[in-house]
Parts: C-alpha cells; sequence; structure tokens
C-alpha cells in the first residue's frame, strides 16, 4: 500500500529527485481532503 502512495506521490513532486525503493523517512507534510485524497505540502506558506 504505501508502495503505491510514494509512486503517486513521486508523479506530483517539482524536482528530479526521487523517493526511492526503500525510503526510511518521508519528510514533505502529506495533507488529506474530505474526498481521501492525499496532497504533498510543498509550500512555504502553508503553516501548520
Amino acid at each position: 500500500m504505501f508502495e503505491e502512495v510514494f509512486v503517486e506521490l513521486e508523479k506530483q513532486l517539482q524536482t528530479k529527485l526521487s523517493i526511492g525503493p526503500n525510503p526510511l523517512v518521508c519528510i514533505t507534510p502529506v495533507v488529506g481532503d474530505n474526498e481521501s485524497r492525499m496532497t504533498a505540502v510543498t509550500s512555504p506558506q502553508v503553516r501548520f
């Protein structure tokens, strides 16, 4: 399940870097909406 999530998030990244096949840590915050979609937060203006 998590592998599929990383693949989908990697498609949305605005970088040429890859998450890799065996990530230990993912430091990009992810938020979900009311329709169970997850989105990576990459804006420095978003505060938690």
